[in-house]
């Protein structure tokens, strides 16, 4: 199974979607800055980024154009901002249900 990194600006966000995934059994790494998800990544095999719009250092747009192929990106983001991402990148609107975010992160790790 691959990895789950989380990135988003504020921190508590980022553990509370951390700690929504540990409930169904994922376990994830929370970061607060794409250069931290950019070393991370190089550590692990594979897996699913879930990141917001802005992070503190970087775009989402800079941090998809710099994950290896081997990584997919998922955006969480107001529905305005959806209709704006980048193909490729699984989306998933602002407010979810935790099973709507679960069920999302377990397929991109199928």
């Amino acid at each position: 199974m691959g990895s789950i990194l989380i990135a988003l600006p504020k921190i508590e966000d980022a553990k509370h979607i951390s700690d929504l995934l540990k409930r169904r059994g994922l376990e994830s790494i929370v970061c607060t800055s794409g250069a931290k998800v950019l070393s991370m990544v190089h550590e692990l095999d594979s897996g699913v980024v879930i990141c917001g719009r802005r992070l503190t250092d970087m775009h989402y747009t800079q941090l998809a154009e710099y994950l290896p192929e081997f990584f997919e990106m998922l955006l969480i983001a107001s529905q305005n901002a959806i209709g704006e991402c980048m193909p490729g990148i699984q989306t998933l609107g602002i407010p979810f249900r935790a099973s709507e975010l679960t069920g999302t992160v377990e397929m991109m790790l199928a």
